[in-house]
């Protein structure tokens, strides 16, 4: 009697996992397709700006690590199919889309703390994932994409400060913007996400143990992390390689509304604010007053 009650369980958590997964991986194809239709969120030698890192990253929250790896990685195989694929060497498909996208897969081991309803779990899974996915691309920069300038077309990792310099600096131009914008969305979607855990097809992937209970963050706890998607846009619309001027806009906009924002809650709420809050409130419109300084010259000259 008890194993079959078991494999019952086995059964509906099973078809739980294939339904959530099912449905996230063809949001993250949508994403993706509709990101590559637009071209200035595109790379000349592949990469693009876009918000894929979000269901895939849920994949593995929601049904583990085992199905966030070969999902992810699957994706990654269809994403070269997705008009996204550039590859120099069969090497650099590997390690860029296989390797890259399956290490998304690997935030998965969050799960648990993700059941247990901890607010943070999304936000730094999201970071860890993007962090990951880099590394692949990374190391196919200095491994593979080095070697494409060698008139001789030899595969030779160059490990060298210029060829390291060049990988950052181009991953990092599309990987920071949507670690960035992604984050944002994770930390928008916190509640209706954690509202899901009601419905039976989730109710079904949960640990055993008891859930606890969520609390959203405040506007005023997520202050930090507004400060540090200001700052990405803001360094990749600085660096000229890049290419990306139009990041200043978004730099200068959000952190427009960002210190209206915070300068709302501190005059409403200056009293019943501790001093830590006040002192986080005041470095928030400081930091995004001096982004708006530094944002204007920028727009002006891309023009």
């Amino acid at each position: 009697m008890n194993s079959r009650v078991s494999s019952r369980g086995k059964s509906k958590k099973a078809i739980s996992s294939i339904t959530i997964s099912s449905l996230l991986f063809a949001t993250a194809i949508v994403l993706k397709v509709l990101a590559n239709l637009i071209p200035f969120l595109n790379f000349p030698n592949g990469g693009t700006v876009s918000f894929v890192l979000v269901p895939l990253v849920l994949i593995g929250l929601f049904c583990g690590p085992v199905w966030g790896l070969v999902l992810c990685t699957a994706f990654g195989g269809i994403d070269i199919f997705l008009g996204g694929g550039m590859g120099y060497h069969w090497l650099s498909l590997l390690l860029d889309y296989f390797v890259a996208y399956g290490l998304v897969g690997l935030t998965g081991f969050f799960s648990k703390l993700f059941y247990q309803k901890r607010s943070w779990v999304p936000i730094v899974a999201v970071t860890i994932g993007g962090l990951l996915q880099f590394l692949g691309s990374f190391f196919s920069g200095i491994i593979v994409w080095t070697s494409a300038f060698d008139a001789t077309g030899v595969i030779t990792p160059d490990f060298s400060l210029e060829a390291i310099t060049f990988s950052i600096t181009y991953n990092g131009g599309y990987m920071l913007p949507s670690v960035a914008l992604c984050v944002v969305v994770m930390a928008m979607i916190l509640k209706p996400l954690y509202a899901l855990f009601d419905l039976p097809v989730v109710k079904a992937l949960a640990p055993e143990e008891k859930v606890k209970h969520f609390e959203l963050p405040s506007f005023y706890s997520l202050f930090p992390i507004y400060v540090f998607v200001n700052i990405a846009f803001f360094l990749v619309a600085l660096d000229k390689r890049i290419s990306m001027p139009f990041m200043a806009f978004l730099s200068l906009f959000f952190s427009a509304l960002i210190i209206v924002i915070a300068s709302i809650l501190y005059a409403r709420k200056k009293e019943e604010m501790d001093t830590r809050r006040q002192l986080v409130t005041l470095l928030t419109i400081l930091i995004s007053s001096v982004l708006v300084l530094v944002s204007i010259p920028l727009i002006v000259n891309s023009f």
